[in-house]
């Protein structure tokens, strides 16, 4: 009997392969004759070692489980062997076509548009997180997707960066907090901090409430928006935070896509439930906008607002939603992942960017208004350092489409390469901007990292970092609006940022977008806080304060004199005796000697601990050893930590150094302040501002 159930299964096997050669031969006869009416050859055909489209594979997931690069040791390798174009044998399916030809991607993104689509494969493997949205739709429904996203953005909504502006400021505050502040700087991985700002962003653009992802992480405490979470989570079992349900259920998506048309062999335990998380979060706003007569007032923009006015489908609400959710997070934050890598590793570009950032904007300060849509893309080298970024590292290094009808491509084929090439109805054409913008006989010095090759250079095909046709990234020009703003402020705030992440050719981390894989370590260095000469120039004359101050003699004054608590405060300096303290009248006085960490917090006078089972607002004084490199170099830094005011927040901080007068109103919120000076007195004042001459 077992003789016999093998023997059925090899003529089984037999029979199929003999059927799958047959229908393989007749399919190539039938497509020459068509090729031949149509003046198109086949592409030039890569061989395989190892049948049914497998060799490939394999070469691939060895290339990523050994910690190659699978772009450049795969991808980009097939393309320089094989040539721009070329066809290799699909994963148990038909042959695939290859190509990196400007002229082909033109014909199957935009002037045979029609001839190409997603394909059912595509739109299965993404169905169980984004359903049926305009990122897996093919036919009228995308048609009908496309234009119900073009009105929102338009520039009018771009241009509204309120909410941009406050994802940047819990951004700087979060800084402090996730990283770690040494002589030289700050040193912070700023990956994952850059990919909080544009959930936040996100959030805050599709829902008009952002998840603060940002403030959540950097302090501890759960995000504001604590109802849908609680919800979501009780939905879909699953004990996580958005950020991480998030990054559960792409990597799951991800992997679908790796196995091809075997995506429903991925294990799905851990990312199925995240999907469930994140769709049960999106339907509680959903909800929310159907239960409203109309969209709330003086609450901004809310695009889901605005699609519940064309309409009230509640599954497409969300499926919608969750699209432009996934590219508005990702794409923009891996864009600036890249750009601020690229920046560290190259000093001189950064500096040329700064001072171009600081003439067209002006320097840091708390009204961003002069940042807007127009002023960014008026600004010529802020946009050329992106326009390179995006050649260098695109964020979506591969796409695909399927052939809809038998149709040719303009080039690939003949002896030259020069002749048309055929494809067949449903065979996969599969195109790397990666491999497009890294081509030596298109871009020359392809591989270097200089934005000034775009003066004068006009964008056509050989550049496609959003696509093109009529699927260009509809939110293309909210992408690039959004990094250019953060990038404004981030050079705006910091005089220099240094590369510390680890040596050679970046690794790369591929999901749905490509990103650093080791992250984007660096160090950041503000430039000195200081008023501007005229408001300096008040204070010295209004306070005469250009203390004699003794070389190497450090102390610290917390004055809370001004605020009204009960029971009374008292001020500590972790690690600095206090020399006079005096809890009655809200001053207290401490000398340090260098070097010196500590931190300064207002408690309940008498109080055990910290009095609070929440961490205080606290200013973390550091007196170095010696000054810091740079020209000045630093002696002394104050960075404010926010927490909770159990007496009431900083309102204003200066060193008392010399000339070196910093002055900043600060509340509850992160500021940091240096002294060039080797001596010096810092004054905290709590609850109010000083009032007449300061005290030496």
């Amino acid at each position: 009997m077992a003789l016999l159930s093998l023997t059925a299964l090899a003529y089984a096997i037999a029979l199929g392969v003999l059927y799958y050669l047959v229908t393989s031969y007749l399919e190539r006869r039938r497509l020459a004759l068509f090729a031949r009416a149509n003046g198109a050859t086949f592409p030039r055909y890569a061989p395989s070692k190892i049948p049914f489209g497998t060799e490939n594979v394999w070469r691939t997931f060895s290339t990523i489980r050994r910690g190659g690069d699978f772009l450049d040791d795969v991808v980009e390798s097939n393309y320089k062997t094989h040539g721009s174009t070329y066809s290799m044998a699909g994963f148990f399916g038909p042959a695939e076509v290859h190509t990196v030809d400007p002229a082909n991607v033109q014909a199957i993104l935009a002037t045979k548009f029609q001839d190409f689509k997603l394909g059912e494969r595509r739109i299965a493997q993404f169905k169980p997180f984004l359903g049926n949205s305009i990122f897996t739709a093919d036919g009228p429904f995308w048609e009908h997707s496309r234009a119900l996203f073009r009105p929102q953005f338009a520039r009018d909504h771009i241009n509204d960066l309120e909410k941009t502006e406050t994802a940047v400021q819990a951004l700087l505050d979060a800084l402090p907090l996730v990283g770690r502040q040494t002589p030289d700087g700050l040193e912070v991985d700023m990956m994952p901090v850059l990919f909080r700002f544009t959930l936040d962003t996100a959030t805050g653009f599709l829902f008009g409430e952002s998840v603060e992802s940002q403030t959540a992480v950097a302090t501890g405490r759960s995000a504001t928006t604590s109802a849908a979470t609680a919800m979501a989570a009780d939905q879909a079992d699953a004990d996580m935070t958005f950020s991480d349900a998030f990054h559960e259920a792409q990597v799951w998506i991800a992997n679908r896509i790796r196995l091809q048309g075997l995506y429903y062999l991925a294990p799905d335990g851990v990312g199925r439930k995240a999907a469930g998380y994140i769709r049960r979060y999106v339907d509680h706003y959903v909800r929310l906008a159907l239960g409203r007569a109309k969209p709330p007032s003086g609450g901004g923009y809310s695009l889901l607002d605005t699609l519940v006015e064309q309409t009230r489908d509640r599954d497409e609400l969300r499926d919608q939603i969750l699209g432009v959710l996934l590219a508005g997070r990702d794409t923009t934050a891996t864009l600036l992942a890249w750009v601020l890598l690229l920046l560290a590793r190259h000093p001189a570009v950064f500096e040329k960017l700064r001072a171009s950032v600081v003439a067209d904007f002006g320097p840091y300060s708390d009204d961003a208004s002069r940042v807007d849509f127009a002023s960014l893309k008026a600004s010529r080298y802020l946009q050329f350092v992106l326009r390179e970024t995006l050649r260098v590292y695109n964020v979506v290094p591969l796409n695909l489409r399927i052939a809809a009808r038998d149709t040719t491509l303009p080039r690939g084929g003949g002896p030259d390469g020069t002749a048309p090439v055929v494809v067949g109805k449903g065979q996969t054409v599969n195109f790397s901007p990666y491999v497009l913008h890294r081509r030596e006989d298109i871009w020359a010095d392809a591989l270097e990292f200089r934005p000034e090759r775009w003066e004068g250079q006009r964008l056509d095909w050989t550049y496609v970092p959003f696509s093109g046709g009529a699927r260009i990234c509809l939110g293309q020009q909210f992408a690039l609006t959004e990094a250019g703003f953060l990038l404004v402020r981030l050079l705006q705030r910091f005089k220099s940022m240094e590369w510390i992440g680890p040596e050679g050719k970046p690794r790369k981390d591929i999901h749905f977008t490509m990103a650093p894989k080791d992250g984007v370590s660096v160090r950041l260095r503000k430039p000195l806080t200081m008023f501007s000469s005229i408001i300096l120039t008040t204070l010295l004359a209004v306070t005469g304060a250009q203390a004699a101050v003794a070389e190497g003699s450090w102390g610290v004054r917390a004055d809370f004199s001004r605020c009204e608590s009960n029971p009374p405060m008292e001020a500590v300096l972790e690690g600095a005796p206090s020399t006079k303290s005096s809890p009655a009248e809200g001053i207290a006085d401490f000398a340090v000697t260098a070097p010196f960490e500590g931190r300064l917090f207002l408690k309940p006078a008498g109080a055990v601990g910290l009095g609070s089972p929440y961490p205080p607002q606290e200013v973390d004084v550091k007196v170095f050893a010696e000054a810091t490199a740079g020209d000045p170099g630093v002696w002394a830094n104050a960075s404010i930590v926010p927490g909770y005011l159990p007496g009431g927040p900083v309102k204003q901080i200066l060193w008392n150094t010399r000339t070196d007068v910093v002055v900043e109103p600060c509340q509850n919120k992160t500021v940091s302040l240096e002294t060039i000076f080797n001596g010096g007195s810092l004054w905290v004042y709590y609850c109010g501002a000083p009032e007449g001459p300061l005290p030496a």
